[in-house]
């Protein structure tokens, strides 16, 4: 029915499932497949316990109606929709008509998976609230309902047995009627209806509702229970109920936002704040707009223009207004200069609100002109928005101890202190029990080198994390590792299933992700769809890293001098220590011991590379520490 799959090639066959979570897509070797939640959901079902049912009254309202879903998130708006199944996102669809869509699939309001069975099941419903349509019933005027519909989009494309389905509601007969049906052969763009609405219908209380129909076996799932998926995803946009022409509905005179904002920053989402420190100040330089302009007919000028808000201080940088014309029926990407220029302060953290604006006819619709992001600095370097739409893993036979590699290249040296991992949530907490190893490795020709820590704990995913919530694995203060350039971040899994990490499609990383089974690293850069893994390197949050472990201090009985050093470092140490006798020790900034020389005041290191160094002197009653550097 759907899990399609093909190999890389000879050596990879019969020891590779790679899998990431949704669509049954072919991907050379690896297969694609669906998440067995949506935390999204869960997590605003808990911030919004009290909101359930539509706060509309029972009694029906008058034309029009609209929505494009840009208004608001994860559930849809109780003054136009009675139930809250469908989810209201920005992630799932290709290019749609606007910013926003009703996404239907096979996962139910509470964010779990409807059935799993070999029959086709009603799944998700989008049901409109009550019209009253009596005015029209001896009038000339047609009433229209005209929608935007999309098969997969960046999800899972239905089986050709799945269907999207459009009711109506009798009120004189009080039963829903049959008036519309989709299948899905192929992924393609959305798609326009317009279709009247029979006057025999127009009553007080009528409604309309869109259902899905999905499908999903358990024979089908590879990876095991890890795996239990999403699919079959429709999703709808642009909804209009009144008695417009139809070719108003054809030709809509309105400008819109199709994308949120993405990468404002240099490839990443995030770094860590203390790592913007002059001159290391990043920003991508551009802003993207992706623009619709749902008129056939006419081009159009639109002004554009953004502001920067720093939330810490309430200061506001604005920036220029551009304007460009939208040629009638036109989908316009355009990349913006970004000037603003983002730099540490003597704060716990930095948080920025960047907020995009188009300037329209004041006829047009408003909502879906305003587009925000939040942009957070804190401990960590981060390539994922934090919301999960797929999930990744590696499983079947000789999979356990396959390693997945993760790479970051750094802003500055620093200590790192930990890794984040966001995993999926499973049916019946499947993953809690399949174990890994943290890892790190260093950089040798784009490819995982020496590998400098491998985690003697096993760790798991938890189970018990709150919903949307990273895990941090810490690495223990004794095997803090001071890194510099470019590492790789990532784990050794110590089973044959499936981990189910995270896997975020705003964000197009593919080729920092290497996984190795038999022996040898390669990327896996044809992932389909585009997307980054869910794994932060996290840092220190101190001002001068620390270095090598929780021994390391800025003790200031410990100077060494000349700093920078070349042949000859000077030590200066209190009479009473050189009395009590011990040992020097030098380590590299990768953490590992490169010189031992017992105690004195004048150590050699002429034979040592140009870089930065930390010194350990090893005393009977203690240790204390310092930094160096050699350049020659």
């Amino acid at each position: 029915m759907k899990r399609k799959h093909y190999w890389i090639n000879s050596c990879v066959a019969g020891l590779l499932l790679l899998l990431l979570i949704f669509p049954g897509i072919e991907l050379r070797g690896q297969q694609l497949i669906g998440l067995t939640e949506n935390q999204e959901i869960k997590k605003a079902l808990r911030e919004q316990s009290k909101r359930k049912k539509s706060t509309v009254a029972a009694k029906s309202i008058s034309l029009p109606f609209f929505d494009d879903f840009s208004t608001v998130r994860v559930f849809p708006d109780p003054d136009k929709w009675t139930d809250i199944s469908a989810f209201i996102n920005s992630s799932f669809p290709e290019l749609p008509p606007s910013i926003g869509v009703a996404t239907l699939d096979a996962i139910d309001e509470l964010g779990n998976v409807y059935a799993i069975n070999d029959r086709v099941t009603p799944s998700d419903t989008l049901t409109s609230v009550a019209f009253n349509l009596l005015p029209y019933k001896n009038s000339s005027e047609q009433v229209l309902l005209s929608f935007y519909y999309q098969a997969g989009g960046k999800g899972e494309l239905p089986d050709p047995m799945d269907s999207l389905v459009l009711e109506y509601f009798s009120p004189l007969n009080n039963k829903w009627i049959w008036a519309w049906k989709a299948s899905a052969e192929a992924a393609e763009p959305f798609q326009q209806e317009i279709l009247p609405i029979p006057p025999s219908l127009y009553e007080d209380g009528f409604r309309f509702r869109f259902r899905n129909y999905t499908s999903m076996s358990a024979d089908e799932v590879r990876g095991k229970f890890g795996a239990l998926s999403n699919v079959d995803q429709w999703h709808i946009d642009y909804v209009m109920l009144n008695t417009e022409p139809q070719a108003n509905h054809e030709s809509i005179n309105d400008i819109a936002f199709v994308d949120p904002l993405t990468d404002l920053l240099f490839n990443y989402t995030t770094v860590p704040w203390l790592h913007l420190t002059y001159p290391n100040s990043v920003g991508k330089n551009k802003v993207r707009y992706v623009l619709r302009n749902l008129e056939n007919f006419d081009p159009v000028l639109v002004h554009r223009s953004y502001q920067v808000k720093d939330v810490m201080t309430n200061e506001i940088s604005y920036y220029e207004v551009y304007e460009d014309t939208l040629g009638p029926g036109s989908l316009w990407i355009r990349n913006d200069p970004f000037y603003h220029s983002f730099a540490y302060t003597s704060s716990d953290y930095g948080l920025f609100e960047i907020t995009s604006y188009i300037y329209t006819d004041a006829s047009q619709y408003r909502g879906n002109d305003t587009v925000k992001y939040n942009l957070l600095f804190r401990d960590y370097y981060a390539y994922d928005d934090g919301t999960a739409e797929y999930g990744f893993g590696i499983s079947g036979e000789s999979t356990a101890g396959a390693m997945l590699a993760y790479r970051f290249p750094l802003l500055k040296q620093d200590t790192i202190r930990g890794v984040d991992i966001f995993f999926n949530k499973t049916r019946n907490n499947y993953t809690a029990d399949l174990g890994f190893n943290l890892c790190i490795w260093n950089c040798r020709n784009g490819f995982p080198g020496d590998t400098l820590y491998v985690s003697q704990e096993e760790f798991y995913p938890d189970p018990n994390l709150g919903l949307l919530e990273f895990k941090r694995y810490h690495i223990p203060l004794s095997r803090e590792i001071g890194v510099e350039d470019t590492i790789f971040i990532g784990i050794k899994q110590l089973s044959e299933d499936f981990l189910n990490i995270g896997y975020d499609v705003s964000h197009d990383n593919r080729k920092d992700i290497l996984v190795n089974i038999t022996g040898s690293w390669f990327a896996v850069d044809n992932l389909d769809p585009a997307g980054s893994l869910m794994m932060r390197p996290v840092f220190s949050t101190q001002e001068t890293p620390s270095g090598i472990s929780d021994e390391v201090s800025g003790n200031e009985i410990l100077t060494l001098f000349p700093n920078p050093a070349n042949d000859l470092l000077q030590i200066a140490l209190p009479e009473t220590a050189v009395k009590e006798g011990g040992i020097i020790q030098v380590y590299d900034i990768t953490g590992r011991q490169v010189y031992t020389h017992e105690l004195t005041r004048a150590l050699p290191v002429s034979h040592l590379k140009s870089g930065s160094y930390i010194l350990k002197v090893v005393l009977h009653s203690g240790q204390i520490t310092s930094r160096f550097i050699i350049c020659r």
